[in-house]
């Protein structure tokens, strides 16, 4: 499993690295990683690829000690309008509870610079809206109300949601 994931992972930064074109980028242009709080993508943008990357977290990081990986709340970004050139959620966006989700995506429009990208990556879609959580937090409360909540075993017991979006 853990094999898996870190695959899985490996896919996500390198479609995120193909959308965004880094090697265009300047020294200027600023990135987030949205729900860093595990992930080395910032440090691996800052370090070998020059990119000025901060990791994003409401928890604190394995990686606060470098600066850049920041504890604070996306909906929240203490960065300045029209300031940013890029932002992704990997394996994130589909576990921010209550209504983050929806005031991250307007907190991205103020960040962002006019062309700037958002790339929320998977972005689950399914028949149904659902909610999925891990057994300890099944029937808690944390489950959208108007969502079909079930059972998630693979998420080693910490997983409040993880939403599937409703597509018509």
């Amino acid at each position: 499993k853990p094999y898996s994931r870190y695959r899985r992972k490996i896919m996500e930064y390198y479609i995120v690295d193909k959308l965004l074109n880094f090697k265009s980028w300047s020294k200027e242009d600023i990135f987030l990683d949205l729900g860093a709080q595990t992930s080395p993508y910032a440090k691996y943008l800052r370090e070998i690829r020059g990119i000025t990357a901060y990791g994003i977290d409401l928890e604190k990081s394995i990686y606060s000690d470098l600066g850049y990986y920041l504890q604070e709340d996306v909906t929240n970004l203490q960065f300045a309008d029209n300031s940013i050139r890029a932002m992704s959620a990997q394996s994130a966006f589909e576990t921010f509870t209550g209504t983050t989700d929806s005031e991250l995506i307007r907190e991205a429009a103020r960040v962002l610079k006019q062309e700037g990208k958002l790339i929320i990556i998977p972005l689950y879609l399914h028949e149904k809206y659902i909610s999925s959580v891990s057994p300890t937090y099944y029937k808690k409360g944390t489950a959208d109300e108007e969502s079909f909540e079930c059972i998630r075993t693979d998420c080693r017991g910490g997983l409040e949601i993880g939403r599937f979006y409703y597509i018509n």
